[in-house]
């Protein structure tokens, strides 16, 4: 029986404090989300900030400005902060086997400079590993699979579209066109407004990779680096530095 699965990615892009442009998030299967993730989700908001509807962002969990439904979090080693970080945690743990990290990082002045005139974009390069990463992982639960990632400016969204489907239609490095449609669906798009856990996750993981590797440190998220390191897709041979999280150049 084919199991049916779901990506589900964020993009951070290099700017004064990060270093590179990152694309990552977490894949499992839709059952999953459903069953355990989104119901943990909730339940941690509403614990945590009284508020289902809270829309969970990275900045604002860090900063928890005044005036805003992140404040209740506190300074850094306030008991509702640890608690928060703490029920995170235990989701990542608890959710090792069914859900897995993919990323992306590529360097934002290095790629230019060790690549001129490539004629790839850093869109078509992220999205290329990340999808024969996950087409590795679908081939090896067969399962089929589709990408759902955070809505940004329209021309971003497209780029990543187009490039969506040439490489679907033309295949990959290591993947030809039909093994990659035999496996993968569609691209879709969410706003902010859809409140979705899973897309929520994806960005706290997508700007703790960042941070991590643009050696900011860990301290401000209490080691939730270390629960996505614990996740990545490993390929099933003890590899996450390749199929779970991909640094570039």
């Amino acid at each position: 029986m084919v199991s049916n699965y779901t990506l589900y990615l964020d993009e951070i892009n290099p700017n004064f404090q990060y270093k590179y442009f990152c694309l990552a998030g977490v894949a499992m299967s839709d059952q999953y989300f459903a069953g355990v993730v989104d119901p943990e989700i909730k339940r941690i908001k509403q614990n945590i900030f009284g508020d289902i509807t809270v829309n969970l962002h990275i900045k604002d969990i860090r900063d928890a400005e005044k005036e805003t439904p992140y404040q209740v979090l506190g300074k850094e080693l306030s008991p509702t902060r640890v608690q928060f970080w703490h029920d995170i945690n235990r989701l990542f743990t608890t959710a090792k086997g069914h859900m897995y990290v993919f990323g992306v990082a590529v360097h934002g002045r290095n790629f230019p400079r060790f690549y001129p005139d490539t004629g790839r974009d850093r869109y078509f390069v992220a999205l290329q590993v990340i999808m024969e990463n996950y087409v590795h992982f679908l081939n090896n639960v067969n399962g089929f699979g589709n990408i759902l990632i955070e809505q940004r400016e329209s021309t971003q969204n497209d780029a990543l579209q187009q490039h969506f489907y040439t490489l679907k239609a033309l295949g990959t490095l290591f993947y030809d066109p039909l093994t990659i449609q035999k496996r993968l669906g569609s691209i879709k798009f969410s706003s902010k407004a859809d409140n979705n856990s899973a897309i929520q996750i994806a960005d706290m993981v997508t700007g703790t990779i960042n941070r991590n590797y643009s050696t900011m440190g860990d301290k401000k998220v209490h080691n939730f680096m270390g629960s996505i390191t614990e996740n990545r897709y490993d390929g099933n041979i003890g590899k996450p530095e390749r199929f779970g999280i991909k640094v570039i150049p």
